[in-house]
C-alpha cells in the first residue's frame, strides 16, 4: 500500500506543478509591420480552459491595445520602434503562463511620391472598383500583396516586367494596402 500512496502522491504533484504553454500567432503577411495600422493578434494557452487574458506591450507607449483583456485583440503602433508584446493567461487551476513576441514597427508611408515611385510605377486608377492597374516602368518582376486593414491577405501574385492587374471584384469595398517586394507599400481605395 505504501507503494500505491507513494505514486499517487508523485502524480498530484506532477500535475499540481504542470504549467500551461501561451503562445502569440502574428497576423498573416507580416512583416513589415508599420504604423498607424491595425494589427490582429491571436493567443492560445494549452491546457485549457482558460479564464483570463492581459495583453500588454513594452514600451507601452505607442501600442494601442484594443482588447486586452481577450486572447484575439487588435493593436495598432503609433510609434515606429521596437516592440515586445506579452500575452499572460490564468487557467481554472490557478496556473500562470505568459508568452512573448517581439516585433519591430516602421514608419510606411501611402504616398507614392514619398517612395519616389512615381518614376518606377503607374498605379491607377484609385479608388478601384474591378480592376487595379500596374504598369512597371522599371521592367523587373515585383511580387506584391494586396491587404487588408487588419492585416489579412486578400490578393497576392507577381508582376511581370510591364505591367500587371490585379481582379478586385470580389474584394469587398474598404482601405487596402499594396505591399510591392514586401517593402513599399501603396494606400489602395475599393469602392464598388
Amino acid at each position: 500500500m505504501k507503494k500505491l500512496y507513494l505514486l499517487l502522491f508523485v502524480i498530484c504533484l506532477t500535475g499540481a506543478n504542470a504549467q500551461i504553454t501561451v503562445v502569440i500567432t502574428p497576423p498573416a503577411g507580416t512583416p513589415p509591420f508599420c504604423t498607424n495600422m491595425p494589427y490582429s493578434f491571436t493567443g492560445n494557452g494549452t491546457p485549457g480552459p482558460i479564464l483570463a487574458w492581459q495583453w500588454t506591450s513594452s514600451p507601452s507607449a505607442g501600442a494601442n491595445i484594443q482588447s486586452p483583456n481577450q486572447n484575439i485583440t487588435n493593436i495598432t503602433f503609433t510609434n515606429a520602434g521596437t516592440y515586445t508584446l506579452t500575452l499572460t493567461a490564468l487557467d481554472n487551476s490557478g496556473r500562470i503562463d505568459s508568452g512573448k513576441y517581439a516585433l519591430t514597427v516602421t514608419a510606411c508611408s501611402s504616398n507614392i511620391s514619398a517612395y519616389n515611385f512615381q518614376e518606377t510605377f503607374q498605379i491607377f486608377p484609385n479608388p478601384v472598383s474591378d480592376v487595379l492597374q500596374i504598369n512597371n516602368l522599371e521592367q523587373k518582376i515585383y511580387s506584391y500583396k494586396l491587404i487588408n486593414t487588419i492585416g489579412e491577405v486578400c490578393a497576392e501574385g507577381k508582376l511581370n516586367k510591364t505591367s500587371g492587374e490585379i481582379n478586385v471584384s470580389e474584394i469587398s469595398n474598404g482601405i487596402y494596402f499594396l505591399f510591392l517586394d514586401n517593402k513599399e507599400k501603396f494606400k489602395i481605395i475599393i469602392q464598388h
